[in-house]
């Protein structure tokens, strides 16, 4: 086996490990629970928040939760921060906000508003000394992981963050009990949207 091979291999071992630090994250005394109570219970809609390799991770989660039936929006911190606020539904909305270092300082404005509004937040960090997790009113501190070839761009700590969102989207969708049917209404375009139309939409009907 040549090098490069040997370095994907490595590569993919070392995010099945991550992954595993996940699954055992997933304990009676994380705060899993609480986030999904406050995103299926919410009136408006979910904010998450993110910064960098986050933010595009909060994209990803935002559309899975909206397309399964739970309401999201992904906004950038920085964007947040320069008159964003205006998007946030106060008594409303809930805001997720995704950091593995949980210390960036385009967040600082972000938990003063939503603490001086009585805005709910759901912290998702590695770190659960982190200013985030402090200030979050459901702290969900993710596994410290090592990056895939000891490197300090994230791999391991993105992907962990990334399968995070899908468990927290899957479990809203089946406390809405959101079904396949209803997956269609909000998915109309496409070979998936086809595979589910309904038979009374393309029937003949009469003569």
């Amino acid at each position: 086996m040549n090098k490069d091979l040997q370095i994907a291999k490595k590569t993919v071992s070392t995010e099945i490990n991550a992954l595993k630090k996940l699954s055992s994250n997933f304990n009676p005394s994380s705060q899993f629970s609480k986030a999904v109570d406050l995103l299926v219970k919410m009136k408006g809609k979910s904010i998450i928040v993110g910064i960098g390799k986050s933010f595009l991770i909060a994209q990803k989660t935002a559309a899975t939760l909206s397309s399964l039936g739970t309401p999201s929006l992904a906004v950038s911190a920085s964007d947040l921060g320069h008159g964003g606020m205006g998007v946030i539904q106060k008594k409303r909305d809930v805001i997720m906000i995704f950091s593995i270092s949980g210390q960036s300082t385009e967040l600082n404005s972000i938990l003063t508003f939503t603490k001086r509004h009585n805005i709910p937040v759901i912290g998702v960090s590695c770190k659960p000394k982190s200013n985030l997790i402090r200030n979050s009113t459901v702290k969900c501190v993710l596994p410290k992981v090592v990056e895939a070839g000891n490197s300090l761009a994230p791999t391991s700590s993105s992907l962990i963050l990334l399968s995070w969102g899908d468990c927290l989207s899957i479990t809203c969708m089946r406390r809405r009990r959101f079904s396949n049917k209803s997956f269609v209404e909000h998915h109309t375009e496409g070979s998936l949207g086809a595979t589910l139309i309904q038979v009374k939409e393309i029937m003949a009907k009469g003569k």
